[in-house]
């Protein structure tokens, strides 16, 4: 009996219509091979000759030398960014410290209360106690605190900032500044520091009339004033205390004006401090 059924055929052609099919129908489905890299190396062929051999190491070099310039290309673009932000950034310090120094600039009216002091412990005898009445005092523990003698201006101290300046320089950001406006900005920072040192002193001159306040003083209910009640010797004590006290706020705001025509100077463009005495020279004119 013959055998009607048909030859096996072969898979293969049919798998590689299939797969070109696929392919043409979905052409990201197939995987795709890592790209290929870029390798670098060394000529393939041997150096035979010193023409070659120089050559070579010339090539080497010159690559070198350019990948060095634009690594210091890129430091100093880097650099100059660095600068120039800092410059920007000390620039608005100046500009706000000019403002609080200014505001700072209004306890020189408590001077007014110590001098009133001077004046109504002069008149105490030198036998028996005597009670005087004196406004309520400016000072406050803790602070350097408001402007008692002013119902409407209670001035207040707000210190200055130099924070800009005490981080660049720990950050040793410093050296990207110009020589001499660092040198400016140095004078400043010191100058800062002579007018903390008044401001302290000050602060303790009025934490000392406070405490005697406390012992010879009593307050009027409903009115700004205090009653004191001292003999000649505690009359001269408050006396010394307010005189002191008057010495330190003058120092303070010695200072304070100095700093603010200081920031003034900087803030109009000043770059090194010759600059910033000129400032201070067309002020005074």
């Amino acid at each position: 009996m013959v055998d009607c059924a048909e030859p096996e055929m072969s898979r293969e052609p049919a798998n590689g219509r299939e797969t070109a099919a696929l392919t043409e129908a979905h052409p990201g489905s197939m995987p795709e091979g890592p790209a290929p890299m870029l390798d670098v190396h060394a000529p393939h062929q041997s150096v035979h000759t010193w023409k070659d051999f120089l050559i070579h190491i010339a090539t080497i070099t010159i690559g070198l030398l350019i990948a060095i310039a634009l690594e210091q290309c890129v430091e100093a673009v880097h650099h100059t960014h660095q600068r120039q932000q800092l410059q920007h950034d000390l620039l608005q310090e100046a500009r706000r410290n000019r403002d609080i120094l200014t505001v700072d600039l209004e306890l020189e009216s408590q001077s007014g209360w110590f001098r009133g002091v001077l004046a109504a412990t002069r008149s105490i005898p030198a036998s028996g106690e005597t009670a005087i009445n004196l406004p309520s005092t400016p000072c406050i523990p803790g602070t350097v605190g408001t402007n008692g003698m002013d119902p409407v201006v209670q001035s207040r101290y707000f210190a200055p900032s130099d924070a800009v300046w005490m981080t660049a320089r720990d950050a040793g950001l410093i050296v990207h500044l110009p020589t001499e406006e660092a040198r400016m900005y140095a004078r400043l920072a010191h100058n800062y520091a002579l007018q903390e040192a008044a401001r302290d002193r000050f602060a303790d001159a009025c934490q000392h009339i406070d405490a005697l306040r406390t012992r010879y003083a009593s307050a009027i209910p409903d009115r700004k004033v205090d009653v004191w009640v001292m003999n000649r010797e505690q009359a001269n004590e408050v006396a010394d205390a307010a005189a002191a006290a008057d010495s330190a706020l003058r120092g303070l705001m010695w200072r304070t004006r100095w700093n603010v025509k200081f920031e003034q100077g900087i803030v109009q463009g000043a770059q090194n401090y010759d600059q910033v005495l000129m400032t201070f020279a067309g002020q005074n004119h």
